[in-house]
């Protein structure tokens, strides 16, 4: 049985654990006592707070990836799931041997929702803060939607600028949920920059 762990938090604060047995591809969610005391209820329905470890079999596999459902929203949609695994790809790895929970450190802080993954596999200069090249991102984009099945983003071969476009895709391009490619984008105050 092979493990692969992750903490969650929400604003900061410790919520719980997550956990993914690659044997029964399920994964299992436990609260922090201590955010248990605090009252917020993340998911009433579901996982009201409570000791009890959290798993959900009966869920459907390919919507929920063996996850709870709170965690599970916070994974990559399909766009982004195609940039990361050509990402994962890039390095070596074979997406396939890549769980949910791995998924989820790679969102660490960027992903949609209140939620957060550490420890966060993805590289610092991921989740900080970069001037964003628009144009690039629209074409590492299409690439991978005209070869989605054979994209092979093999970024130490690429020019700097293309590498410096795949790894602002990954920061910006796999949280926002849907079928169609989208960003995450930040404007500073008066919308002379892009971040």
């Amino acid at each position: 049985m092979v493990m692969d762990v992750a903490s969650v938090k929400y604003k900061e604060q410790d919520v719980g654990a997550v956990s993914f047995d690659t044997e029964t591809g399920l994964g299992s969610f436990e609260f922090e006592p201590r955010f248990i005391e605090t009252g917020i209820e993340l998911s009433p329905i579901k996982m009201p707070l409570s000791r009890r470890i959290y798993s959900f079999p009966e869920a459907d596999p390919a919507a929920f990836n063996g996850l709870p459902g709170m965690l599970a929203d916070s994974l990559p949609d399909d766009f982004g799931n195609a940039v990361l695994n050509a990402w994962i790809a890039s390095q070596g790895k074979s997406p396939a041997d890549i769980t949910p929970v791995q998924r989820l450190k790679y969102m660490g802080k960027r992903g949609v929702g209140a939620l957060t993954y550490h420890p966060a596999a993805r590289k610092k200069n991921l989740n900080a803060s970069q001037h964003i090249e628009i144009q690039s991102l629209i074409s590492i984009a299409q690439e991978i939607l005209d070869k989605r099945e054979q994209f092979k983003a093999a970024l130490g071969n690429q020019g700097h600028e293309d590498k410096e476009a795949m790894m602002a895709l990954l920061s910006v391009g796999v949280s926002a949920g849907g079928a169609r490619p989208k960003a995450v984008l930040a404007f500073n105050s008066d919308f002379t920059q892009v971040r």
